[in-house]
């Protein structure tokens, strides 16, 4: 029901909310016994409510109210390490095409003739792409509210230095057109 919720706690909004019932609301007792799974499904609704609300308010509290500096720091910078990627045998890309420009030897999950697949080959077929990489935490990421909009899916190295990254797949992103070429599936958007 509420795996976060300490049993003495849980014990003690279930109380609560019987006496309220029993003593405010006037229901007998014996109703709420014939009627316990639907009143538990409903405790487990509201504290699921309760639960969401608390977390708005944390969130807004510590980050929109100013409790938390945001800043940028080279110090505190993501590096590709080249002996670690942590993707299991079962969720390998076993396709037909071999992406030679991947940071890695091998490449996770992707879905031959899908639009991250034609993405990685787009970027493995430019010429100024020296390598990319299939982002992991985007991969499994859903698209609900926690997500971070503008997550790069696939970022890549760029000849001179520089860095790119593709977007992730829109919920109903549109077909691309039969003229346009492989290449051009997906351009990549410059990282900020």
């Amino acid at each position: 029901m509420a795996q976060d919720v300490l049993p003495a706690h849980l014990r003690a909004f279930v109380l609560a909310c019987v006496q309220h019932l029993v003593h405010q609301q006037r229901v007998p007792l014996e109703q709420l016994v014939r009627q316990q799974y639907p009143l538990l499904q409903r405790l487990a609704l509201r504290i699921a409510e309760l639960r969401d609300r608390a977390a708005k308010a944390s969130f807004t509290q510590l980050v929109l109210d100013g409790g938390w500096t945001l800043e940028t720091s080279v110090q505190q910078g993501f590096h590709f390490d080249p002996d670690i990627y942590p993707v299991s045998a079962n969720k390998r890309y076993c396709g037909k095409f071999r992406f030679a420009k991947h940071f890695y030897p091998v490449v996770a999950d992707l879905e031959d003739g899908g639009e991250e697949w034609r993405c990685a080959l787009a970027l493995d077929e430019h010429p100024q792409v020296r390598h990319w990489v299939r982002n992991l935490a985007c991969a499994w990421c859903s698209r609900s509210t926690l997500r971070w909009p503008d997550q790069p899916a696939v970022p890549a190295g760029v000849s001179g230095g520089r860095r790119c990254a593709a977007p992730p797949a829109s919920p109903a992103a549109p077909a691309r057109p039969a003229s346009t070429p492989r290449s051009a599936a997906r351009a990549p958007a410059p990282l900020r």
